[in-house]
């Protein structure tokens, strides 16, 4: 299992957000598509309303996902 603390956030070369904006100008497909064509290892996180969900990725690839709070229980 990963830890989320394995992933920086999803940055460029220099540190900074290559990829940010609205989700709302984003398909949820075409958001994972696109990290997976781009081969980014990183954590998307995404603000709701009442929690936020931390996705997690390794060359592109799904690594670990979490939602709310961690508090070891399974979901």
């Amino acid at each position: 299992m990963y830890n989320l603390r394995d992933y920086p956030s999803l940055t460029g070369s220099r540190g900074t957000m290559a990829l940010r904006g609205n989700l709302r100008d984003f398909t949820i497909t075409q958001l994972l598509n696109l990290i997976n064509l781009a081969s980014k290892t990183g954590t998307l996180v995404v603000d709701g309303s009442s929690e936020q969900a931390y996705v997690s990725f390794r060359e592109g690839k799904l690594a670990y996902v979490r939602i709310g709070k961690d508090d070891g229980s399974l979901a």
